[in-house]
């Protein structure tokens, strides 16, 4: 466990290389990247049970909702792609 009580930041006069404190803060302290992917896996998780229970409760969009989505969703991606054109 991490002992608190020490300085978080090391500085050479009051580290000593035998102390293990400094490869325990450096695993204590979580990889950005790690943290975005498993929020990411998270949030795809949680959509996917939204559409779910949106299914059960109201049925399968029609032919005719899904072209609808489809062009809505269509004029979105190309405004945000000539968006960032710019």
């Amino acid at each position: 466990m991490l002992d608190r009580t020490k300085s978080v930041t090391p500085n050479e006069a009051d580290t000593d290389p035998d102390d293990d404190w400094v490869e325990e803060w450096t695993n204590y302290v979580p990889d950005p990247i790690v943290i975005s992917e498993e929020r990411r896996q998270e949030c795809r998780e949680a959509f996917d049970r939204f559409l779910a229970e949106q299914f059960e409760e109201y049925g399968e969009p029609s032919p005719e909702e899904m072209a609808q989505s489809l062009a809505f969703w269509r004029s979105v991606d190309e405004h945000l792609k000539n968006k960032n054109k710019r």
